[in-house]
């Protein structure tokens, strides 16, 4: 039963602000270690150096994973964008145009009213 976990309600944007939350926390982090770098490079001992060194290097590698997870989180977007247009978006022009007035609703040409343009 573990693994049969009913997916949320809003699946598709439910771990958007997961993922940016990690894209903060990754840039934080890289502050953080930049900041390392520059405390250990002025010790100035061959020890600080090193340190310096392997932070300098493990910023590079994290600056390289957040690349990647902005792009996956731009292309998810786009993707979620593009799923609500095509399958959601109809249904909130309607509720929207059910909202208006009657006058409203007559004077609106009839290609724009969204009962009509159905698709579903």
């Amino acid at each position: 039963e573990l693994f049969n976990q009913p997916k949320p309600v809003d699946s598709l944007i439910d771990d958007f602000s997961v993922e940016a939350q990690n894209f903060a926390n990754s840039l934080t982090q890289s502050a953080a270690l930049a900041s390392g770098v520059l405390a250990f490079r002025l010790i100035g001992s061959s020890l600080g150096n090193l340190f310096s060194a392997l932070f300098a290097g493990l910023n590079i590698v994290i600056s390289f994973g957040t690349m990647a997870n902005v792009s996956r989180y731009k292309i998810r977007n786009e993707e979620s964008r593009v799923l609500f247009a095509d399958q959601k978006f109809s249904r909130v022009q309607c509720g929207v145009f059910a909202l208006m007035s009657q006058d409203e609703q007559d004077s609106t040409p009839l290609a724009k009213n969204p009962f009509l343009n159905l698709s579903d």
